[in-house]
């Protein structure tokens, strides 16, 4: 599971190092453009398609939900499935994103994806691990740490701490946390 932790955040942090997107950053936060998820999940997927370490994206893909445990809802989408080159044709890895201008509502979007994923109906999901990549404005010291504890335990997940990772986006006032 480290090593996907540590490919997902290979990928993130190379992205983020673009200079393109550094300049997009900053025009977002100049002009302060919100509802801009949509615009990251496409200008990633697009990055994702280019890669030499990705053999396959998949957006939105649907899965059903177990009955023991959906309420309501039958059905979810994952954001991205990420399939490495040289791993098994049915060996996904989930990806959500999230975004928000409040850090602490960007970790609890993260949150509520996790606890989405739990919910998954066991024969159709093949995916070998999951994680959230949040963006949000960057938050001074340890604050985003006690923030996701905070958030974590409202939800009752426990996070292993080596499998979190907060950097700053070079050269813009935001941060990701990828979890």
């Amino acid at each position: 599971m480290k090593g996907d932790f540590e490919f997902v955040l290979d990928l993130a942090e190379e992205f983020f190092a673009l200079d393109e997107v550094q300049k997009k950053f900053k025009l977002i936060n100049e002009h302060q453009f919100t509802g801009w998820e949509i615009w990251f999940q496409i200008e990633f997927a697009s990055f994702l398609q280019q890669h030499d370490a990705v053999a396959e994206i998949i957006r939105e893909f649907g899965y059903s939900i177990d009955k023991r445990m959906r309420g309501s809802q039958t059905r979810m989408h994952i954001d991205f499935l990420i399939r490495k080159k040289r791993s098994s044709r049915s060996a996904y890895i989930a990806l959500e994103i999230k975004q928000n201008q409040s850090a602490s509502s960007c970790v609890n979007g993260m949150m509520n994806d996790i606890q989405k994923i739990w919910k998954l109906k066991r024969s159709e999901n093949d995916l070998r691990s999951m994680w959230c990549l949040g963006i949000y404005p960057t938050v001074e010291g340890e604050n985003i740490t006690r923030i996701i504890d905070k958030q974590s335990k409202l939800v009752g997940i426990e996070l292993p701490k080596h499998l979190i990772q907060t950097s700053k986006i070079p050269n813009t006032i935001f941060s990701f946390t990828l979890l």
